[in-house]
């Protein structure tokens, strides 16, 4: 069976559970059950009204608004959703969830979390903590990942030549879907590779498919953090720049980590307690890094690693699940993740 035929038929399957009813009847059942449960936190990035046009459509990076809307009411209706500060707490105390507990996490800070986000944030009254790039809010930089999805994606030439990357590998850029592949592809490679190496290459590849110019502010500015600080969004630190962290010397991490916390806690006149690394994988931080947080303050650090939460060591590696779409699938796979670490 295909990769397409099978992802029709899981699509399909999620469907009819959803819609049947059949997953209602498991969660009542479940909640019958157990005692007990896990934590569960969701991790989003952008937001907008449509993705036709978007190079990255991953939904856990760029997200439909009016799939977070039922994706919330989805939530709201079945579980406990709280602040990450509340999940953090009961951790650290050794407490037990007596419900199933949910908490949303944004990472970034792009400004479309305050233009499309925010209302429904208000709206539904949802507790989020939002992961800040600092050195980025206010101006209108977006994140390195940004600057190569800006470069492919108004590009004029249909052939990049990949030197170095992928030895000669050339991709065809005449369509979308050719320039999703290949943004995707180049990322993978640029991800793994050292600051100064993967900067070297953004400008080898800028310099063979034309300069992008950004004129208009992408991330959150000062001014809208305070509106939403004062609405019960809650702000948590993400480095100044947005680098893996295990890809560079470990005192110019640790300054990116001291930094985005200490601008924070300036801004906002506010104490920074949770901080999460860019890209969240296991190999993009360190112990070394980890005890660092420890010592400036932190009181949590969340990571991409899929899985729920329920141990008092957790806190410090927080696991935190993706976004899915259409709802069905979503629903599905976020029950699921309460089964599973």
């Amino acid at each position: 069976m295909s990769i397409d035929i099978k992802k029709i038929v899981k699509k399909a399957l999620f469907s009819l559970i959803y819609y049947s009813g059949l997953l209602h009847l498991y969660l009542v059942l479940m909640f019958k059950k157990r005692k007990h449960f896990p934590a569960v936190i969701i991790n989003y990035h952008r937001f907008v009204k449509s993705t036709d046009g978007v190079i990255d459509n991953e939904p856990t990076v760029t997200h439909c608004i009016d799939d977070f809307k039922k994706e919330m009411c989805f939530i709201k209706r079945y579980f406990d959703l709280v602040s990450l500060d509340k999940i953090v707490e009961t951790l650290k105390t050794g407490r037990k969830f007596k419900k199933p507990t949910v908490a949303v996490t944004i990472d970034d800070g792009y400004k479309d979390n305050f233009e499309l986000l925010f209302p429904i944030l208000k709206e539904f009254d949802i507790p989020v903590t939002i992961f800040l790039t600092t050195s980025l809010i206010g101006t209108n930089k977006g994140i390195w990942v940004d600057r190569l999805a800006e470069i492919i994606l108004n590009t004029k030439q249909e052939v990049f030549n990949a030197n170095g990357l992928f030895k000669e590998q050339k991709f065809t850029l005449t369509s979308l879907k050719q320039k999703r592949y290949a943004y995707r592809s180049i990322l993978g490679k640029l991800k793994d590779l050292n600051i100064s190496d993967r900067d070297r290459y953004l400008t080898q590849i800028e310099e063979q498919l034309g300069m992008q110019h950004n004129e208009k502010r992408v991330m959150l500015n000062w001014s809208e953090i305070r509106i939403m600080q004062q609405n019960n969004i809650h702000f948590g630190a993400h480095t100044c720049t947005h680098p893996i962290l295990t890809n560079m010397p470990l005192e110019d991490a640790k300054k990116e980590i001291f930094e985005s916390k200490r601008i924070i806690e300036e801004k906002l006149g506010l104490a920074v307690k949770h901080f999460a690394y860019p890209n969240g994988r296991p190999k993009d931080f360190n112990e070394e890094l980890r005890q660092f947080c420890k010592e400036v303050g932190f009181e949590s650090i969340s990571t991409c690693d899929f899985g729920n939460n329920e141990r008092t060591d957790d806190v410090w590696a927080l696991r935190r699940i993706g976004s899915y779409v259409p709802i069905s699938v979503f629903a599905v796979y976020f029950v699921r993740s309460f089964l599973y670490r």
